[in-house]
């Protein structure tokens, strides 16, 4: 019995990137086309990127702190498109050049602009 509990709270753990929610992910390593970004870069400026859902409609926030750790302005975009795959979903806002994978592991990708980052999402 103590096996199959511990068996279906994992594979709910697992399907949090198949649910309709909105996400929070603290980026924990981040590349561009010129640089890599240090283990300190990514401390100091505490790089995220939300998936938010509001009703039917999705929303990608992509947020950090300034140089003096003051919470710096979002971006801000509405979902276009929104593909659900079998371990993941993925989130487009095709004006931007912005997407977010959200894996069933609740890991993520973004890809924007020459940047690519990798996060460990939570459910909000």
């Amino acid at each position: 019995m103590r096996y199959l509990t511990i068996l279906i709270l994992l594979f709910s753990l697992e399907s949090y990137a198949m649910v309709d929610l909105s996400y929070d992910c603290k980026i924990y390593k981040k590349h561009s086309l010129d640089r890599d970004y240090t283990k300190e870069n990514l401390k100091k400026y505490k790089y995220r990127t939300e998936v938010v859902k509001t009703g039917s409609n999705h929303f990608l926030k992509r947020c950090s702190l300034d140089s003096f750790g003051n919470p710096a302005a979002c971006d801000v975009c509405s979902v276009d498109k929104v593909v659900r795959l079998k371990s993941s979903r993925k989130y487009y806002c095709l004006s931007n050049g912005l997407d977010v994978e959200i894996f069933s592991n609740t890991k993520s990708i973004e890809n924007f602009r020459g940047t690519v980052s990798y996060g460990q999402c939570m459910p909000i």
